[in-house]
């Protein structure tokens, strides 16, 4: 449970505390709200633009999968945890392919290179202006450093949810090799467990709510909370500004009311 919890604090330690404390609100009054499904590409945060209204309904349906995966993990066991972890490479990948592709297009449509992107910032320092209603090298490279962003937290939830069931992995070995020790050159000695570590197991269950799964149980609440959320700034705030300033609005198709 200790482990577990260190590797839950890490995913919010990444958090910013503002977007932490949203998150925490946001997920409370879905609850309540029938209409506000998490995960899902809401007219707000469509581009209209095919390709890349697409790609992120891609990024959506792959991340639902992951909080399936979870779930299936929590009620069945070991025997689906694998699943969790396909399912989250899958995000991942689907992640790193929308992203790329669409710093391609950026990159395309301002008429510059990534490296050059790399260049102008570099020459610009501290001092990065530029017109707010053009979409340009200052605007394309702030897209791109909430992509690293995104990417990276989904790297690390990977990481600690896999950390999470190694260490479940390993206390329970652990607890094997104590039972083995423990019977070991003991017969005329007392086996069973004492009176202390019934009470200390029946207070990890019915006060932590340890369990077969706790290890990940701990690290996948928070993992599942932060997933349903990842998308929804970027999607609803920095691609729509992107959408709105860069994209003709003849190649987009008509909103559906």
């Amino acid at each position: 449970m200790h482990k577990a919890s260190i590797h839950s604090h890490c995913l919010l330690r990444l958090l910013p505390e503002e977007e932490e404390t949203q998150i925490v609100i946001e997920g409370q009054e879905q609850e309540g709200d029938g209409n506000r499904e998490p995960l899902t590409l809401l007219p707000v945060m469509r581009t209209n633009f095919e390709p890349y209204d697409k790609g992120r309904e891609l990024i959506l349906e792959a991340a639902r999968a992951v909080i399936d995966a979870m779930t299936e993990f929590e009620t069945e066991g070991s025997k689906s945890f694998n699943g969790v972890l396909i399912a989250m490479r899958h995000l991942i990948a689907s992640v790193k392919k929308q992203f790329a592709w669409e710093e391609h297009e950026m990159c395309h449509r301002v008429g510059v290179t990534e490296f050059e992107v790399k260049r102008k910032i570099d020459e610009m320092g501290k001092n990065q202006q530029e017109d707010p209603d053009v979409f340009g090298v200052v605007k394309l490279n702030e897209h791109q450093q909430s992509h690293i962003l995104i990417r990276q937290r989904l790297t690390l939830i990977y990481d600690a949810i896999h950390t999470a069931e190694k260490n479940k992995k390993q206390d329970e070995q652990e607890e094997v090799d104590e039972e083995d020790n423990r019977g070991k050159g003991n017969d005329n000695k007392q086996t069973k467990n004492t009176f202390t570590d019934k009470i200390w197991r029946k207070f990890q269950i019915y006060v932590l709510g340890a369990s077969d799964n706790s290890h990940f149980c701990a690290v996948g609440t928070t993992a599942r909370r932060y997933i349903q959320q990842m998308f929804d700034s970027h999607f609803s705030e920095e691609d729509i500004e992107m959408s709105d300033l860069l994209i003709n609005p003849d190649e987009k198709i008509a909103p559906i009311n």
